[in-house]
């Protein structure tokens, strides 16, 4: 497939958890509304691919206090490399 060894190591953890998670629905263990740990893997996929520049994107809001902040994230996010 073409899969680095962290990619790999990833779609693991991913399996393992949504293994846990379906185990702890069944089972009606309730978990606080802040756990990772039964987010589906495309949640926690989206969360690993942006949290870190959306983190920077909004610094930079912050810090340039643009007219429109909402388009100038927005154009960041799309030059975001």
């Amino acid at each position: 497939m073409g899969l680095t060894l962290e990619e790999t190591e990833e779609l693991r953890k991913l399996c393992n958890l949504e293994s846990k998670c379906l185990q702890e629905i069944d089972t009606s263990t309730s978990l606080s509304s802040s756990s990772n740990e039964c987010l589906s893997s495309d949640s926690l996929c989206l969360k690993h691919l942006f949290s870190k520049p959306l983190a920077h994107a909004i610094r930079e809001v912050i810090a340039r206090k643009p007219s429109d902040p909402v388009e100038y994230l927005g154009h960041w996010l799309l030059n975001y490399k």
